[in-house]
């Protein structure tokens, strides 16, 4: 969990506009970043990073005689080996200084990247095929700028729209006259073979994603405990790998005997279960500190933007996000920096597809015969709604945000399955459902969601 800013333009007005928003530019990243602040700048360019070390201790920018990289997010490759005097940066180093920033295909990791390629004249940005951290950026005729967040982009004071990157995109701008060169995909995804009959496929890309996300780490991790699939099949799976880690859990508004089981099943396992009964006013006091400290970010319907949320349209407002909040504080104050979330679960293992919950949503209502492409919520609409929403608390908590079930092959692996064995019950999931049903971790069909801070405001 890092911040980054580039901002590159041929025009000296822009740039002396950039470096007077400087200070605000740190401020909107700083909180990403506590260890360490660096600013690279020359004529016609403004590079900041503010780092938070997860693996090993590298500084950032990275600056070659080649190109200069910012880095936030985690690189998988070479886990096993990473110490303090070797990190994720260095691979990444030793990765562009090889093949240059053009093979993001083979980074395995969560991650955004800029790399400003000075033998080219180019400027190079990237997130991973899921899209799991944010990057921002903004073309105009004479500048390109680019940032962790909107706001960090939009503090420089340019008129061009400030987009998105979308995920699972590499986007190549010439730096002479500010031209989009390259726009294209990192992985090409499978959607229209779907003909795979055995979770065992599944079963062991999900596993491979929680191990090179729990192995050899600095720092402790903590799974955020709900009765439903998605946590639930990190612990249980996490449980089954021998792997240290702590647990946290709001049972209100929750199954309480699914968890209880659950919780027992832990415990047996020697895994600490620590279980979180806000009061209320603990919920509205980190409402006011999420008021206080983060920008405003909206929960908008991606399917039908007409439907209003009322407060909660404001993530700030959101039950389930100041949840997520109270159990992050618990987290830092106990020194756990690796925060292993469900994340996905929801948008990609089942479009939303529930009786009970959300039903407007959905986008296949389970028909996933007729997938032939990415829907709405895979990697867009909702689910980057939502981790946006993660990835601001987690980094208000000075934290870094892990996602196995958006690993890209459990992904590809869960595209693979025939229809017939991606639903649980008629509600999706199937495939974390089963792996729960192997190990005899507890579960139920019903979503619930993360409510109980929700019902609390709601009285």
């Amino acid at each position: 969990m890092c911040g980054i800013f580039f901002a590159y333009s041929s025009n000296p007005k822009v740039m002396a506009a950039v470096e007077d928003s400087h200070p605000r530019i740190v401020e909107t990243i700083n909180m990403r970043g506590p260890d360490k602040t660096n600013t690279e700048r020359g004529k016609k360019f403004l590079a900041v990073h503010t780092l938070l070390s997860i693996t090993g201790y590298r500084e950032q920018p990275v600056v070659t005689d080649d190109f200069m990289l910012l880095f936030n997010g985690e690189i998988y490759n070479d886990y096993l080996n990473y110490h303090m005097g070797y990190s994720d940066t260095d691979y990444l180093t030793a990765h562009i200084k090889e093949y240059g920033p053009d093979r993001f295909e083979l980074i395995d990791g969560e991650y955004a990247v800029v790399v400003h390629d000075k033998v080219k004249g180019q400027a190079v940005v990237a997130v991973d095929p899921m899209g799991t951290k944010p990057l921002y950026y903004q073309l105009g005729p004479d500048y390109f700028i680019a940032g962790t967040y909107e706001t960090t982009v939009a503090k420089c004071g340019q008129k061009a729209e400030v987009k998105i990157l979308p995920y699972n995109t590499r986007l190549v701008v010439n730096l002479s006259d500010f031209t989009v060169a390259v726009e294209e995909p990192i992985r090409h995804f499978v959607f229209d073979k779907q003909a795979v009959k055995t979770y065992d496929r599944w079963t062991e890309a999900f596993r491979t994603s929680l191990i090179k996300r729990s192995q050899n780490i600095r720092w402790p991790c903590f799974v955020s405990l709900s009765s439903g699939h998605d946590s639930g099949a990190v612990a249980a799976e996490l449980a089954d790998l021998g792997a240290k880690f702590h647990v946290y859990s709001m049972p209100a508004g929750e199954d309480k005997e699914v968890l209880a089981g659950r919780f027992e099943y832990l415990a047996a396992r020697g895994i600490e279960v620590e279980s979180i009964d806000p009061t209320l006013a603990e919920s509205l006091e980190m409402r006011s500190y999420f008021l206080e400290k983060l920008d405003p970010y909206y929960l908008k319907n991606p399917l039908n933007p007409e439907i209003v949320y009322g407060h909660d349209a404001d993530f700030r407002y959101n039950g389930g996000v100041i949840a997520i909040g109270i159990i992050a504080a618990k987290a830092k104050s106990a020194g756990r920096k690796i925060g292993i979330f469900g994340s996905g679960g929801d948008e990609v293992y089942a479009d939303f597809h529930n009786p009970h919950q959300n039903p407007v949503w959905s986008q296949l209502k389970g028909r996933w015969d007729t997938v032939t492409g990415p829907w709405n919520n895979f990697g867009g609409g909702w689910l980057r709604i939502f981790l946006g929403g993660v990835e601001r608390v987690a980094s208000l908590f000075c934290m870094e945000g892990r996602y196995p079930l958006l690993d890209p092959e459990a992904v590809q692996q869960f595209l693979y399955l025939h229809p017939s064995l991606k639903c649980d019950g008629g509600e999706g999931k199937a495939p974390l459902a089963n792996r729960m049903k192997e190990l005899g971790f507890p579960y139920h069909e019903r979503k619930y969601g993360f409510s109980g801070v929700e019902k609390l405001l709601d009285g």
